[in-house]
């Protein structure tokens, strides 16, 4: 979890980030683009947030002690498998 200025305070499980406003936690979404264009994925239906919606291809919350290029790149492993150097990504703030 994030103060106003963005620093770390500290954690809290997945559905309590979602259940509190107030908490912010900091995501990416990484967007994938191909010669035919960009990859969604369908959410799943059981999905606490915006459930059967379609979405970036790998998402996900930045871990605590994590930066976000670093969570790119672990989510582009986790959810298609594609391993890359975070110097190899472009960042959009």
């Amino acid at each position: 979890m994030l103060d106003a200025e963005g620093r770390e305070i500290g954690s809290a499980p997945r559905a309590v980030c979602h259940a509190d406003p107030s908490l912010i936690h900091p995501s990416v979404h990484v967007v994938v683009v191909t010669a035919d264009g960009c990859l969604w994925q369908l959410r799943g239906y059981g999905k606490d947030s915006a459930p059967g919606h379609w979405d970036h291809a790998c998402s996900g919350h930045v871990s605590l002690g994590e930066d976000a290029l670093g969570a790119a790149v672990r989510e582009l492993a986790e959810e298609i498998g594609v391993v890359v150097e975070a110097g190899a990504l472009s960042q959009i703030d």
